[in-house]
């Protein structure tokens, strides 16, 4: 790879990666309200954020997301007058979406909506009912149970008629997805997580683009449900699942395929089941529950780009997520990320032969990882804690080890049922 190239694909995995990097005015120290408010609504206020000293404000149009303002609460309370700054401060997007022309009536006919889960019924239990209303309209629910320890999530299940239970013998992330994809009875399938709950209008956006029969993914934005510890407010200020505010179309003439985290997350997506004779589905080396731990649908994703297919990110999707609460979780989850990126970029040079990333990730290893990890040693201001950077940054030491150790165990297990194309035979050949 030249050095002008190499430079542009360094500046276009920066722009991905570097725009969950928001929200650093919030204060980790004391719990944040979260709220959302009609921009028509905002006039009046909020009264009731009891001792909350700072709120994350959510401010939207109708079902989009425009504007999201974190602003100090003073006697339980926001001003009005505080909230319409912000609406005026939105003025040229709100005047760009009155001004723009009516939304497209929709993909049309029924989809599919996939959970996995494992061992995790308590928040399945409140995941659910967000769910339950779109079976009243033709769409249906299938919770996939991944190798789980007792028949809790089954019972649970069977508590919510018209939601199919599925199990799925095999632990791994993506060996639960492909089994909610083979178990699906529409062409769409949509995804989302046991610890995440759907706004009333997100099955409705994130079929929407699916007109274009050039897209195959599309994704929405995630929010989360709750700032009330520091490990949260960490979360949502270094990994956030929000990719902003805009529409974005996404191909590989506009986006690295090696940045394809900037395109979203598997907690809100949706995929096009006809689309996966070329670009595979998910590959069963990686994700929570095999070594590599993570990156099942970066990857997916990163193939979907390479393979010529569009992808749609589409802020009018709402996914509220709840962070995990404690710090434990926090650095579990930070290293677990760690692993599943550099893990899916050394699949992305072994299975795919894309040795640019190579070039790509070392760059970005130096220039955020190792960055981060100075920042916190030296205590700048506004830096990562110390333990987060440093599980970012073993989890991505170990990562290479990781993925070929999933994956020779993938192929020792047998001839998987489904996986992306070619995983085994390569990994196999380096034995």
């Amino acid at each position: 790879m030249c050095r002008n190239t190499l430079r542009v694909e360094w500046n276009r995995l920066c722009k991905g990666y570097t725009r969950a990097m928001t929200n650093e005015s919030l204060d980790p120290s004391v719990p944040a309200a979260v709220r959302a408010v009609q921009v028509s609504a905002a006039a009046a206020g909020l009264t009731d954020l009891g001792n909350y000293r700072q709120a994350l404000v959510l401010l939207r149009d109708g079902p989009a997301v425009v504007g999201r303002f974190c602003l100090p609460v003073s006697g339980g309370s926001i001003d009005g007058g505080r909230l319409l700054e912000c609406v005026r401060s939105l003025a040229m997007v709100l005047w760009s979406r009155r001004m723009a022309l009516p939304d497209s009536p929709g993909a049309s006919g029924p989809a599919s909506v996939v959970v996995c889960t494992r061992d995790r019924t308590e928040d399945l239990k409140s995941c659910l009912p967000s769910l339950t209303p779109l079976l009243a309209r033709g769409h249906e629910v299938i919770v996939v149970d991944n190798c789980p320890s007792d028949d809790s999530t089954e019972r649970l299940v069977a508590t919510f008629p018209g939601v199919r239970y599925v199990r799925e013998p095999r632990a791994g992330e993506g060996a639960a997805r492909n089994c909610g994809l083979l178990a699906a009875s529409h062409p769409i399938v949509a995804f989302t997580d046991d610890d995440a709950r759907a706004d009333a209008g997100w099955l409705d956006a994130l079929l929407e683009p699916f007109d274009d029969p050039s897209v195959a993914v599309t994704t929405g934005i995630t929010l989360p449900i709750e700032l009330e510890t520091p490990a949260q407010i960490w979360f949502e200020r270094s990994n956030g699942f929000s990719r902003g505010l805009e529409r974005r179309i996404l191909d590989s003439g506009t986006i690295s395929p090696a940045a394809a985290g900037e395109a979203g997350a598997s907690v809100n997506m949706a995929v096009r089941k006809s689309c996966l004779a070329e670009i595979g589905f998910f590959d069963e080396a990686l994700g929570c529950g095999t070594p590599a731990r993570c990156g099942t649908d970066q990857e997916f994703l990163y193939r979907t780009l390479a393979r010529g297919f569009r992808i749609v990110y589409e802020p009018s999707a709402l996914i509220w997520h709840r962070h995990r609460r404690d710090w434990r979780a926090l650095r579990r989850t930070l290293y677990n990320y760690g692993v599943g990126l550099y893990a899916w970029w050394t699949r992305a040079v072994l299975v795919e032969g894309d040795f640019g990333v190579l070039a790509l990730g070392f760059a970005w290893f130096v220039r955020y990882h190792a960055v981060n990890l100075a920042k916190a040693v030296l205590r700048r201001p506004g830096h990562m804690p110390l333990d987060l950077a440093l599980a970012e940054v073993l989890g991505a030491m170990s990562a290479p080890f990781a993925y070929l150790r999933s994956a020779r165990a993938l192929c020792s297990s047998g001839a998987p049922r489904v996986t992306a194309a070619g995983t085994a035979a390569a990994v196999g050949s380096l034995s």
